[in-house]
C-alpha cells in the first residue's frame, strides 16, 4: 500500500507540470486540417452491400515466364474489383 502511495504521488508530481504545459499548447493549422479531413468513400462501399467481381486474368508486360516462376501462386490470377451489390439479410443466430 505504501509503495502504491509513493508511486501515485511520484507520478502526480511528474505529470502535473506536463499537464499544465499541454493545456497551454495550441493546435497548428495543419493539425486542425488533419483532424477535419474526411476520407472519400468509394461508391461501391457507400451502399454497405459489396460484391467481389472477378475480371480477366492478369499477366505481366514482359518477362512472363520469369515473373511466373517468382510468383507461382498468384501469377495469372484474375483482377478482382468491388462493386455495389444487393443487401442480404441473414436470419439471427444464437452463438453459444
Amino acid at each position: 500500500m505504501r509503495n502504491l502511495q509513493r508511486f501515485s504521488s511520484l507520478t502526480r508530481n511528474l505529470l502535473t507540470p506536463l499537464n499544465k504545459k499541454l493545456k497551454k499548447m495550441t493546435k497548428s493549422a495543419l493539425q486542425i486540417a488533419r483532424a477535419a479531413y474526411q476520407p472519400k468513400l468509394p461508391k461501391a462501399l457507400a451502399s454497405g452491400a459489396v460484391k467481389a467481381v472477378a475480371g480477366a486474368a492478369t499477366q505481366s508486360v514482359a518477362d512472363q515466364e520469369a515473373i511466373k516462376a517468382l510468383f507461382p501462386n498468384t501469377y495469372g490470377m484474375p483482377l478482382i474489383t468491388f462493386e455495389a451489390g444487393e443487401a442480404v439479410t441473414l436470419p439471427a443466430m444464437n452463438v453459444v
